[in-house]
Formats: C-alpha cells, structure tokens, sequence
C-alpha cells in the first residue's frame, strides 16, 4: 500500500464472519502488518458502527 493513500496508517481490518472472506484474504492483510478483527457472531449491531464510521471517514475526506 502506499503512503499516497495513507493506507501506510492502517492498523486493523474490521470485516464481518461472511464466507467470502477466505484465510488467504486475512493473510495478504496480515503479511502488511494489518491485524485482522472479526466481528463478534451474531452482534448485528456491530455492524451499523462499521458502516457509520466508513460513512463519516469517506464524507470527512471528500470536503
């Protein structure tokens, strides 16, 4: 990732427990020292902060 992204910061990946989401998908974030966090099994709730804080950063970075 590059620093022009500022992806370089990024310390975890929040992802939900969906089957899509392969080891070899948590491996690539982890080989670039991203710590991977499940959410929690049956906490929909979990996910609406997910989506409010994706909401925000992308509102916040386009002003």
């Amino acid at each position: 990732m590059t620093s022009e992204t500022g992806a370089d910061d990024l310390r975890f990946l929040i992802r939900d427990r969906a089957g899509q989401f392969t080891a070899s998908f948590d491996a690539a974030f982890s080989a670039t020292g991203i710590q991977v966090v499940k959410m929690p099994p049956r906490c929909p709730r979990a996910n609406a902060y997910a989506e409010r804080f994706a909401k925000t950063v992308r509102r916040k970075a386009t002003d």
